[in-house]
C-alpha cells in the first residue's frame, strides 16, 4: 500500500499540477483548416522537382507542455523543392522515442516517459509511428504556410503551421517550423485531461502540447 501511495504521489508530481490550478489552463485547439485536395502524389513526380532526404542525425522534434519538455526522434522523411521553394514533405517519427528531457531525477523521468506510452496516451507497442505529410504549401512574401495532415495512434487529422526558415544551399536544405499546438484529446488521449472529467482519476496532464520541427536534409 506504501508503494501504491509512493507512485501515485511521483505521478502527481512529475505531470500534473495541482487542482488549485486547473482552472487556469485554456487548451489550444488544433487550429480546424479546409485541407486542400491531396496534392502529394503529384507532387513527387512534379517535373522539376528534387528529392532531399531528412537527415535524422540532424534534426530533431522538440515538445513542451506546462512544467515539461522533451524530444522525438525523427525515422525518416523527404522534402520536395521546385524553383528554390518547398513544395512538399513528408516525415515519419518514433513513438517510442518520445521522452521528458526536463525531469533530472531519473527515477521520476522514466515513470513520466512509460506513462508518455501506455495504452491511454501515445501507445508505442501499437502505434509505433507518428507520421505527417503536407497537402498544400502556400508561400507569401517570405514566409510559407504549410497544410497537412498529422496522423497520432493513426488518427489522422488537419494541421496547419508556418515555416519559421527555409534555406537552401547546393546540396543540402534546412528549415524549422513555428510552435505548433497539438490538441491530444482530438486523438483519442482523453484520460485525466480536464474537458473530460469523467475520465479523469488521480491527476491531470494538459489537453495541449506544442512542436517545433527542426530539420536538416540532403539531396537524394
Amino acid at each position: 500500500m506504501q508503494k501504491l501511495f509512493f507512485l501515485l504521489g511521483l505521478l502527481v508530481f512529475v505531470g500534473c499540477q495541482n487542482a488549485e490550478n486547473v482552472a487556469e489552463e485554456k487548451p489550444v485547439e488544433t487550429q480546424s483548416v479546409d485541407v486542400r485536395p491531396d496534392t502529394f502524389q503529384s507532387v513527387t513526380s512534379m517535373e522539376g522537382a528534387q528529392t532531399y532526404t531528412i537527415d535524422t542525425s540532424k534534426s530533431r522534434i522538440a515538445w513542451h507542455c506546462e512544467k515539461h519538455k522533451g524530444l522525438v526522434d525523427l525515422k525518416g522523411g523527404q522534402i520536395f523543392v521546385r524553383k528554390d521553394a518547398p513544395v512538399g514533405a513528408y516525415a515519419e517519427a518514433l513513438t517510442k522515442s518520445a521522452r521528458d528531457t526536463s525531469i533530472t531525477y531519473k527515477l521520476m523521468q522514466g515513470t513520466f516517459n512509460n506513462v508518455l506510452q501506455t495504452v491511454d496516451f501515445f501507445d508505442g507497442d501499437h502505434y509505433p509511428l507518428f507520421k505527417f505529410k503536407t497537402t498544400d504549401i502556400q508561400k507569401k512574401d517570405d514566409q510559407y504556410a504549410v497544410h497537412g495532415e498529422i496522423s497520432i495512434r493513426n488518427i489522422i487529422r488537419p494541421i496547419r503551421f508556418e515555416l519559421t526558415s527555409f534555406q537552401k544551399k547546393d546540396d543540402h536544405l534546412s528549415l524549422e517550423t513555428a510552435e505548433i499546438p497539438i490538441n491530444r484529446t482530438l486523438f483519442g488521449m482523453e484520460l485525466n485531461s480536464r474537458s473530460f472529467p469523467e475520465k479523469a482519476k488521480d491527476f491531470i496532464f494538459s489537453d495541449t502540447f506544442f512542436v517545433k520541427v527542426v530539420i536538416w536534409a540532403g539531396k537524394k
